[in-house]
């Protein structure tokens, strides 16, 4: 659920609604989907276990934000691929670049949007070490 703050703030928050979550158990499925209906003051639906594929082929998902281990990438991508639908996907997309070609080959073949997200875009020691190489790679290519 790490995408949910970023999809509800602002302008996003009349263009996202959270209508369903996924969770390994059925506690932690009741206890994030009351959470959240709290939070949002609507109903949200709890699947659990094997519940992503209930989850995808529910109508009223329209867009599938996948925010697990990586290793456990490859089960939810399988139904949201099957069923067609957008999907945001965290970082790192797969275990390794052949599965992440592979996540990515597919949703071209079916045409489906999708995004990958990395949520450390704006830690600042990320924002440090960017600058950092990007000051080293203009000072290489001047001297050259």
């Amino acid at each position: 659920m790490a995408s949910l703050p970023a999809l509800q703030l602002g302008m996003n928050a009349e263009t996202y609604t959270l209508v369903a979550l996924a969770t390994r158990s059925s506690e932690s499925a009741a206890a994030a989907a009351k959470k959240y209906e709290e939070m949002f003051q609507r109903e949200v639906k709890g699947y659990y276990g094997a519940g992503i594929e209930q989850l995808v082929n529910d109508p009223n998902v329209d867009l599938v934000a996948i925010s697990v281990k990586a290793p456990d990438h490859g089960q939810a991508m399988k139904y949201v691929l099957e069923a067609g639908k957008p999907f945001l996907l965290e970082w790192p997309a797969g275990c390794g670049s052949k599965q992440t070609m592979e996540f990515a080959r597919a949703a071209a073949e079916k045409n489906i949007k999708h995004m990958v997200g990395l949520q450390d875009r704006l830690n600042p020691l990320i924002g440090k070490v960017c600058c950092i190489s990007c000051i080293s790679w203009i000072e290489h290519t001047v001297e050259e």
